[in-house]
């Protein structure tokens, strides 16, 4: 069988699967293959693009809750993306934040389940200072979010584990229980790494 062969057999088979592949050269690769709700990946440090993912699907399950409920008649109810605690070690240094509650804001606005703004927004800064010019009460927001990352160790053998766990908590802040959170889930994240051996990126 000759070079070409070897290579138009793979293309040939997933053809044939029906399967359609889209493929972004601006997004970097996934650092591992997903396994139901849980990933494994060879290297310590947590990769961007994966902890982005699992949000949108946190926010995604809290739009399909149904916990998102308003308050008055305005409309849709009013939701602040207020902190991501980051409670990780070595492997959790580098996290985005702002393009973590990006995520969520986008899959919140486009559900039309919430209106959405975040810490530090420069809009609602500006409606602020406008409001206390005037005279006038802000609205706060009916519901926040905070977005908390956890990380486990354990080692067996010659191998170390790394658990990572991204949870989503929604706090009622108006309504008829104010200060209670009405909803939570979390997704988690395993990475594997040789005990003394080197930690890839």
């Amino acid at each position: 069988m000759n070079r070409s062969a070897k290579i138009v057999l793979p293309l040939a088979v997933l053809l044939a699967s029906g399967c359609q592949t889209t493929y972004d050269p601006t997004r970097p690769p996934s650092s591992a293959r997903r396994v139901g709700d849980t990933q494994t990946l060879e290297t310590r440090r947590l990769n961007q693009r994966d902890l982005e993912e699992f949000a949108v699907e946190l926010a995604n399950s809290l739009i399909e809750s149904g916990r998102l409920v308003p308050f008055d008649d305005n409309g849709p109810p009013v939701v602040y993306v207020s902190k991501f605690i980051n409670e990780g070690g070595r492997g959790t240094m580098h996290i985005d934040r702002h393009r973590l509650f990006n995520r969520v804001l986008e899959a919140l606005n486009r559900s039309g389940t919430a209106y959405t703004y975040v810490e530090d927004d420069p809009a609602i800064e500006a409606a602020r200072r406008q409001a206390a010019a005037e005279g006038k009460p802000f609205p706060g927001p009916d519901y926040t979010i905070v977005l908390r990352l956890y990380e486990d160790v354990a080692s067996v053998g010659n191998i170390t584990q790394f658990q990572y766990i991204l949870q989503m908590q929604v706090t009622a802040i108006r309504g008829p229980r104010p200060g209670l959170m009405v909803w939570s889930e979390e997704r988690e994240i395993a990475k594997h790494a040789p005990r003394g051996g080197a930690i890839g990126p």
